[in-house]
């Protein structure tokens, strides 16, 4: 006699279903996207994710908890936003240090493109998840719809922080990507390639696009403390220098007084800084880009004046309105000539 056989027992998953990890990600999920749609009213139709935070800037999310006297953690403080603005500055590259920038750069287009791909698949599977299906069937624009969608992003690990841990694993798994870049570039690539699928998320973007073999030309640190960094005159990279190619100051004036606007670039405070490479005539220059602190110089010539004002542009003329003032004119009428014959 035969003995019918054992049904065996279904092997666990080595991962929680979405809704054994809803208690475990009850605690507020920031991220761009937060900022995006809590705010706003609008939704596109197939339910993008959004999040219940009130809008913050980047830097005040990057908050850092404090310690009272006893020790105990306090509430994080958030950062002050400040004003920004970018000085570029050409810079001088031999052609040895041009061969190791390009190597650099082509280290960071294989870690985005691998990180562009994982954020991907990510989301993918936020779209194919139930919770994100059962998030889109609830009524749009309340909390409990926000709630869900970060629940089904959570589960897939889709979050700008998550994709820089797996920035951070590759670049240890790589070690040829580990000798050319230090972690602040690879963080900031990793955001750059969670943004870019963020934006077909949300419908700003069509699709995303792996970057070809020349199509990478600029990186960026976090800080201006470690890493890619500006110092006096020249970007300090990972043992590699590059001097700028600043203006010769003429006997008995300033720099400030020939150039004021890169003389001011140079005296703000530098929050990071971004490389860039361009090809001008067919060979690569390389520009510093300094985001420094505050706003940028303001001509003494360039008046600003209070009020509102009103324009009206036309293919040949253009007229203005104000309070106190009304104007009609041409555009460019001394490059207009009359046709011959």
């Amino acid at each position: 006699m035969l003995s019918s056989p054992t049904r065996r027992s279904p092997r666990p998953s080595p991962h929680p279903s979405v809704w054994e990890q809803e208690t475990a990600w009850s605690l507020p999920f920031v991220d761009r996207v937060g900022e995006k749609t809590a705010q706003g009213s609008d939704e596109p139709e197939d339910g993008e994710p959004e999040d219940g935070e009130p809008k913050t800037s980047h830097a005040a999310r990057r908050s850092t908890a404090t310690t009272d006297a006893t020790g105990a953690g306090a509430p994080p403080t958030p950062r002050s936003r400040t004003p920004s603005f970018v000085c570029a500055v050409p810079l001088r590259v031999p052609p040895h240090e041009e061969q190791v920038l390009l190597t650099r750069l082509q280290a960071a287009r294989a870690l985005y493109n691998a990180c562009l791909g994982e954020a991907r698949r990510r989301w993918r599977l936020v779209q194919a998840s139930r919770a994100y299906q059962h998030a889109r069937r609830l009524p749009k624009h309340s909390q409990e719809r926000r709630d869900a969608f970060r629940v089904a992003r959570a589960a897939q690990s889709f979050s700008d922080a998550a994709l820089q841990a797996y920035a951070k694993d590759c670049r240890h798994d790589a070690h040829w990507i580990e000798d050319h870049l230090d972690a602040p570039v690879c963080q900031k690539l990793a955001s750059r390639a969670y943004h870019a699928v963020l934006r077909v998320a949300i419908r700003k973007a069509k699709r995303i696009r792996f970057k070809g073999k020349p199509q990478l030309a600029t990186v960026e640190g976090k800080s201006n403390a470690t890493g890619l960094v500006w110092r006096s005159d020249r970007v300090v990279w990972k043992g590699l220098t590059l001097r700028a190619y600043l203006p010769k100051v003429r006997e008995g004036q300033t720099l400030a007084q020939q150039d004021p606007v890169l003389a001011h670039g140079l005296a703000s405070q530098v929050k990071y800084v971004r490389l860039v490479r361009r090809t001008l005539r067919g060979r690569n220059r390389c520009f510093a880009q300094l985001i420094g602190e505050g706003t940028p110089y303001h001509k003494p010539n360039h008046t600003l004046g209070a009020g509102i004002v009103g324009l009206d542009l036309g293919p040949s003329t253009i007229a203005l309105n104000c309070p106190h003032h009304a104007d009609r004119g041409g555009v460019a009428p001394v490059l207009r000539r009359p046709c011959p014959g």
